[in-house]
């Protein structure tokens, strides 16, 4: 049923090949300095999909050592490698090396997960879990690599803060769950909120686990708990609009399989070229606002997040304005040093001339003299509340002009979130 698409997204054995060729080039520049090194993340497990090219490496220390980043880096500049230090809780590193993309994350060798002083200390645990059920069943790798394929292209795959989806753990957790990609979407298409997935049976119902894990830790509709650790939530990240996302789009999946019709658009898609935002924009009646955006920060996380809370920003001033938003996309950059667009679909081309100003209720005496004063030459009338209204002249009318005037009036607080923004209007 699936044939056609794990082709496309099994990497070949020489690719494999290739690729434990170089991460073990590159581990062992760094074992001169380091202690034990792991490879982690999709590679480490081998549930990778075919041209994903980033690696994440964990490098284990005994003690809880405040320098621990700083020892990493010491190995990176030894080697003289290019890289970028990325600031968090713990501090971790991104290198390229021939075509290659390593993360390098200090982690505390733990006894157990209680342990953890962070979520990374936890890997060894979800390797070591992950690498055993697939040892039992070898033929979920390849399931998982489907869920991957089709996560990544609706766009809920990744627990970063931007995309707010499933993380690749939680993925594989799910497949080891549901046994097959097939029974998965079958499931998800049901799911409904408070979804409770506990593969090692830690509680009894779901008011158990979030009795047991708290509110904070439960906020998402969905619960995956950690078979390594049961006192956390694998899917926390997981915002409602992922999770709807996700059982729409299983339900269109199985729609098209029971009528045959071609499913790959359900894990390839094509990039979407400027001419058909602006045929959608003409189809809808709306003016399209394109915003080139790079935002600041050192890592793809958070410059993605500003760019997010800058469309947020964006959508909220346009609509303070008078206009109204038909839809909004976000076309997030791969990597650090290109821009990201957002593209907003908005209506109408031209407000009226004038617009209703609306005051305080005429019983309150000071701020009525204000607006009253203010605004006195316009004709007013009263709401049914008691508040006074002016019908004053608007100053911005055009879609054009609107992004302009925010641009300017809230310059300052645009640059704590980006390094520069262009528009352009069809």
């Amino acid at each position: 049923m699936f044939d056609k698409i794990l082709k496309e997204i099994v990497p070949s054995n020489k690719e494999e090949e290739k690729a434990k060729e170089i991460i073990n080039e590159f581990k062992s520049k760094l074992e001169k300095y380091l202690p034990e090194i792991i490879v982690g993340g999709s590679f480490g497990k081998d549930t990778w999909l075919k041209g994903d090219f980033d690696i994440d490496l964990f490098v284990l220390f005994e003690k809880d050592d405040k320098n621990i980043s700083n020892i990493v880096e010491e190995a990176l500049k030894k080697e003289k490698l290019n890289y970028i230090r990325i600031h968090g809780s713990r501090d971790y590193f991104k290198v390229s090396y021939k075509d290659f993309e390593f993360e390098i994350v200090p982690i505390l060798k733990i006894e157990k997960p209680e342990d953890a002083k962070n979520v990374t200390d936890l890997s060894p645990y979800h390797i070591y879990y992950v690498k055993k059920k697939l040892e039992e069943n070898p033929e979920l790798k390849n399931e998982i690599r489907l869920l991957k394929a089709f996560m990544k292209n609706i766009n809920v795959y990744g627990a970063e803060s931007y995309i707010k989806g499933f993380s690749g753990y939680a993925t594989e957790l799910l497949i080891i769950y549901y046994k097959s990609f097939l029974n998965f979407i079958k499931q998800a298409s049901e799911w409904k909120p408070k979804v409770l997935i506990d593969i090692e049976k830690h509680y009894k119902n779901v008011n158990e686990a979030i009795k047991t894990l708290g509110k904070d830790k439960t906020k998402s509709p969905i619960i995956l708990i950690d078979p390594t650790f049961p006192k956390r939530n694998a899917t926390a990240s997981v915002s409602t609009e992922k999770f709807a996302k996700l059982i729409f789009y299983c339900k269109l999946l199985l729609n098209d399989l029971k009528e045959g019709k071609d499913i790959t658009k359900y894990f390839f898609s094509k990039k979407i070229e400027l001419k058909e935002y602006i045929v959608k924009a003409k189809k809808y009646n709306t003016k399209l606002i394109i915003l080139e955006v790079l935002g600041k920060g050192n890592s793809i996380d958070i410059k993605n997040s500003k760019i997010l809370k800058t469309a947020g920003f964006f959508k909220k001033q346009i609509e303070n304005l008078g206009f109204k938003i038909l839809d909004l996309d976000i076309n997030f950059s791969k990597d650090i040093e290109n821009p990201s667009y957002i593209y907003i679909y908005v209506y109408p081309e031209k407000l009226p001339d004038y617009e209703l100003r609306i005051g305080p209720p005429v019983w309150v005496k000071e701020s009525f003299n204000r607006f009253y004063e203010k605004w006195k030459k316009y004709e007013m009338k009263i709401s049914k509340d008691g508040r006074i209204i002016a019908i004053i002249p608007r100053k911005i009318k055009n879609v054009k002009d609107a992004i302009e005037f925010i641009i300017n009036k809230y310059k300052e607080t645009l640059k704590e979130k980006v390094e520069y923004i262009k528009f352009k209007v069809y």
